[in-house]
C-alpha cells in the first residue's frame, strides 16, 4: 500500500512540479493569452462589431437613396392579332428633408447602444480578470499545497521512526504506533490528492483563458506576490456605465417612436428613358417632386411607442438597482479584503508559535519527557498552522480580486 501511494505521488508531482525547466507559465503570459483567446471576450467583441454596424445603418437615413430599374414588356392586341415590345430604363433619387427628429433620435439611440456595448465589453474584461485571477490563485495554492504535503510525508515518516524505536524499547504502546502509521498513510494520500487537484486546476485555467495549459507546465509566481496595495481605481464600474447608456438608448428609441406621429417631408427625382422597335429611343422623361406625408392612423406606431416606453422604464429601474447593488458590493469586498489581510497576519504568528512548540515537543518526546498524546497534538497543530497560512494567503489574493472586480479593474488595467 505504501509503495503504491508513494509511486502515484511521485508520478503526479513529477508532472505538476518538477518540469519547470521544460515548461513554465507566468501570470502575464496567461493574461496575454486570455486577452486574445478568451471565449468571453471574443463574444463581447463580436457584439461590439454588430453595434458599430448598427450606427452605420442609422446614418444611412441622412443620405439620399438612389435606385435604378430596367423594364421589358410585351403587349398583345388580340383584335388585330398584333404584339409589340417595349423597353425602359429609369434612375430615381429620394432624399428625406424633414422627419420630425426621428432619424436623429435613431442615430443617437444607435450610438448610445454602441457605447453601451463598449462598456459591456469592459465589464466582460472585468469579470474575466476576476475569474482568471481566482483560478490562477487556486492553481498556485494547489501547487504550493502539493509541495507542503510532500514535505509532510517526510516529517510523518520521521515521526513514525521515532515512535517505532520507543515501541521496540518498551517505552511506547502499540496504539501510539498504529496511530502514527495511520497518520503517515493519510499524509501520503493527502499529498496524492493535492498533486492531482493541482493538475485539474490547470484545466480550469485553460477553459477561462482559451489557452491550453499542459499538465507538466509549472506556474511561476506565488500567492504572496498578489498582495498588492489596492489601487485607487474609480468606483465607476463599467457595468454601471453600460446601464446608463442602455437607458440613454431606450430614451432615444422612445423619441424616434413618437416622431412617427409627426409629418415627414421628402424630395424625389427621376429620369426615365424608353424604347420600342418602331421608336428605338424616346426622349428622356424627367420628374421631380416634394412629398409631405402626414400620418393619420397606424396601430403599429402606438404599439411601438408603448413598447419603447416600457423599455425605458425597465432600463431606469435596472440602472437604479445596479448602482445600489454595486455600492454594496464595493463596501463588502473592501471589508472582506481588509479582514483577510488581518487574518493572514494572525495565521503567520500562529505558525511561528506552532513551529517552535513542535521543535521543543519533538525533543522532549524523544527524551521521554513528554507523552505521545501531547507530542502528537503539537505536531498536528504545527502541520495545520502551515496549511492555514497558505489558505490565508489564498484568501487575501481572492478577496483582493473580488474587490478589484467591484471597482471595475479590467484585465488590461490590472497587474
Amino acid at each position: 500500500m505504501e509503495k503504491t501511494l508513494t509511486t502515484k505521488i511521485t508520478i503526479l508531482l513529477l508532472l505538476s512540479l518538477t518540469s519547470h525547466r521544460v515548461m513554465a507559465l507566468d501570470w502575464n503570459e496567461l493574461k496575454s493569452a486570455a486577452l486574445s483567446s478568451a471565449p468571453a471576450l471574443k463574444s463581447a467583441k463580436a457584439d461590439l462589431e454588430s453595434s458599430e454596424a448598427g450606427v452605420e445603418s442609422a446614418k444611412a437615413s441622412f443620405y439620399p437613396r438612389v435606385n435604378s430599374s430596367l423594364t421589358a414588356s410585351r403587349a398583345v392586341d388580340t383584335d388585330i392579332n398584333k404584339s409589340s415590345n417595349s423597353y425602359a430604363a429609369a434612375l430615381s433619387l429620394e432624399q428625406s428633408i424633414y422627419a420630425s427628429g426621428r432619424d436623429q433620435a435613431q442615430l443617437s439611440a444607435a450610438k448610445a447602444s454602441q457605447n453601451a456595448t463598449t462598456a459591456t465589453l469592459r465589464a466582460s474584461s472585468v469579470a474575466l480578470r476576476a475569474s482568471l485571477r481566482k483560478a490562477w490563485n487556486n492553481a498556485l495554492y494547489l501547487q504550493d499545497l502539493a509541495k507542503i504535503t510532500l514535505r509532510n510525508i517526510t516529517r510523518r515518516e520521521s515521526n513514525y521512526q521515532i515512535v517505532s524505536l520507543r515501541y521496540s524499547g518498551g517505552r511506547e504502546n502499540k496504539g501510539s504506533l498504529l496511530k502514527t502509521e495511520a497518520t503517515t498513510l493519510q499524509s501520503k494520500l493527502t499529498s496524492e490528492q493535492a498533486a492531482s487537484r493541482a493538475i485539474l486546476a490547470k484545466g480550469d485555467l485553460a477553459v477561462i483563458a482559451g489557452r491550453d495549459v499542459a499538465d507538466g507546465e509549472t506556474l511561476t509566481g506565488d500567492l504572496k506576490s498578489t498582495e498588492t496595495v489596492v489601487s485607487k481605481t474609480s468606483n465607476q464600474n463599467p457595468t454601471i456605465t453600460a446601464s446608463e447608456l442602455k437607458l440613454t438608448a431606450a430614451e432615444e428609441s422612445l423619441k424616434s417612436a413618437k416622431a412617427r406621429y409627426l409629418p415627414e417631408v421628402s424630395l424625389s427625382a427621376a429620369a426615365r428613358k424608353s424604347a420600342t422597335p418602331d421608336l428605338p429611343l424616346h426622349d428622356p422623361v424627367y420628374s421631380a417632386g416634394l412629398t409631405l406625408t402626414v400620418p393619420l392612423f397606424n396601430p403599429a406606431t402606438s404599439a411601438d411607442v408603448r413598447s419603447a416606453a416600457a423599455r425605458t422604464t425597465s432600463a431606469a429601474v435596472a440602472l437604479a438597482q445596479a448602482k445600489t447593488t454595486q455600492d454594496q458590493k464595493i463596501k463588502t469586498a473592501r471589508s472582506e479584503y481588509e479582514f483577510s489581510v488581518k487574518n493572514l497576519e494572525i495565521s503567520k504568528k500562529s505558525y511561528e508559535a506552532s513551529k517552535l512548540q513542535a521543535e521543543v515537543s519533538r525533543q522532549r518526546y524523544t527524551l521521554g519527557l513528554m507523552g505521545f498524546q501531547d507530542w502528537d497534538a503539537f505536531e498536528n497543530d504545527f502541520i495545520r498552522s502551515e496549511l492555514d497560512v497558505l489558505q490565508s494567503e489564498k484568501d487575501v489574493a481572492d478577496t483582493l480580486a473580488t474587490y478589484q472586480e467591484a471597482i471595475g479593474m479590467t484585465l488590461e488595467e490590472g497587474p
